[in-house]
C-alpha cells in the first residue's frame, strides 16, 4: 500500500512479482511435493493387496490419513494467502482503471492489512494440524472422549528408540 501512489510500472512488476514468487510458486511446489508423496504412499509395499479388498473405498487406510492431512495443509495455505494475492492483483487493475480514489484508500488500507494478518493464520494453523494429525494426540482424543485420562499419562508415551535399542 505504501507504493500505491508511486510509479505505475513500478507497482505494477513488484506488486505481480510478490503474488508470483510469493503465492503461485509455493503452491505449485507444495502441490507437486504432495502429489509425489501420495504416489509414494501408494507404492508402498503390501499396498495392492489391501487396495484390491478397498477397492469399493477409493484409497487405503494407510494412504487416506496423510491424504486428509496433505488436503488440510493445502485449504490452510489458499485459504490464508489467496484472498491477500487476489486483492493485490485487484489493486493493480484499480489503479490500472482508475478506480482508486482518496474516498476508497481508506477502505483498501484496511482491507489490505486485515489480509495482510490472515497471511499469518497459515503459520498458526500448520503446526495445529500436524499435532491433530499426531497418533499420540488421537489416541489422547479417544481416552478423553472415553473419559479416561490414562492414555494421556506420561507411562503410556511410546517406547523410544533408545529403550528398543538397550532391551534388544
Amino acid at each position: 500500500m505504501d507504493h500505491l501512489y508511486g510509479p505505475f510500472t513500478y507497482m505494477t512488476v513488484i506488486s505481480l512479482m510478490r503474488t508470483l514468487v510469493g503465492f503461485l510458486l509455493p503452491l505449485g511446489v507444495m502441490s507437486s511435493f504432495y502429489a509425489k508423496m501420495m504416489t509414494v504412499l501408494k507404492s508402498m509395499p503390501g499396498e495392492q493387496e489391501r487396495q484390491r479388498s478397498r477397492r469399493q473405498i477409493g484409497i487405503s487406510r494407510r494412504a487416506g490419513k496423510p491424504l486428509v492431512l496433505i488436503t488440510a495443509a493445502l485449504v490452510v495455505f489458499v485459504v490464508s494467502y489467496m484472498p491477500y494475492h487476489i486483492m493485490i492483483v485487484t489493486l493493480v487493475f484499480m489503479r490500472y482503471t482508475g478506480h482508486v480514489t482518496d474516498e476508497n484508500v481508506n477502505t483498501l488500507y484496511t482491507a489490505n492489512e486485515f489480509l495482510e494478518a490472515m497471511c499469518s493464520v497459515s503459520s498458526c494453523l500448520d503446526p495445529l494440524l500436524y499435532i491433530l494429525a499426531s497418533e499420540r494426540f488421537q489416541k489422547c482424543w479417544k481416552g478423553l472422549k472415553r473419559g479416561t485420562r490414562q492414555m494421556c499419562s506420561r507411562a503410556s508415551r511410546r517406547v523410544g528408540v533408545q529403550d528398543a535399542v538397550l532391551e534388544g
